[in-house]
């Protein structure tokens, strides 16, 4: 309907919207599309606002697609714009790019926008920011990342993981907490925690969707114990 009445503005506030549906639906490629063509639109009218949405939103879903050279040829222009330091969503832009690079196994530079990520979302005070920060910062960290930028006041792993539950909790956000636990449950395994690592399990899927259990040895947490890990690395 906005096409044929030529109403640029709101077709592309459709085409984001619908991209966000489709995304929680789970199907990401095709969320990755409305939103490219809603980014087309916005920079043809010069929503400014709208383009950094959107190049923030399809940075995040091509680095969850494995795109990651696509995620930052989205993530990189947004955060090089002068204006986007007043965007709310910049801690957020700066999570996901954390995210792309500990992918790319640039982990040093993973951790400078993590802890960026964390300070402008501390800024915001926001629980969902707050949340994708401290995953973010937690998943670097799980990696054993020793670095001379490392803050005497970061704290260990698992705090950064709970804190991150707790926001996502204090959100409402029960997808975004069994991430974080996964996360989380997959750490504590490679720690050799095996008690934690069922604790977090039973917190995530304790049960199956029909309601019967879940056995540990069945579940892909517990694949990723260090011994059945290094199996696998010499298949």
């Amino acid at each position: 309907l906005y096409r044929y009445l030529g109403d640029k503005r709101n077709e592309a506030v459709m085409l984001g919207n619908q991209g966000l549906v489709v995304e929680a639906q789970g199907d990401l490629a095709a969320a990755a599309t409305y939103i490219q063509q809603a980014l087309i639109i916005a920079r043809e009218i010069g929503d400014r606002g709208s383009e950094m949405l959107h190049l923030n939103n399809l940075g995040g879903l091509y680095g969850k697609l494995g795109r990651h050279e696509a995620a930052l040829t989205h993530l990189q222009p947004l955060l090089a714009m002068p204006s986007a330091r007043q965007v709310p969503f910049l801690a957020e832009a700066y999570a996901n790019l954390s995210e792309v690079l500990l992918a790319q196994g640039q982990t040093e530079e993973a951790f400078a926008a993590a802890t960026q990520s964390l300070t402008l979302a501390q800024e915001r005070q926001h629980p969902i920011l707050l949340g994708q920060a401290w995953y973010a910062l937690g998943r670097v960290l799980a990696l054993g990342l020793t670095t001379t930028a490392t803050m005497d006041n970061i704290p260990p792993v698992a705090d950064c993981f709970a804190r991150s539950v707790e926001q996502f909790a204090a959100a409402n956000l029960g997808q975004e907490q069994a991430e974080v636990l996964r996360a989380w449950a997959v750490y504590e395994q490679k720690q050799g925690d095996e008690a934690r690592g069922r604790v977090l399990h039973d917190l995530i899927h304790h049960t199956r969707p029909g309601g019967a259990p879940y056995p540990m040895q069945e579940c892909p947490i517990d694949r990723a114990r260090p011994e059945r890990s290094e199996v696998r690395d010499h298949e």
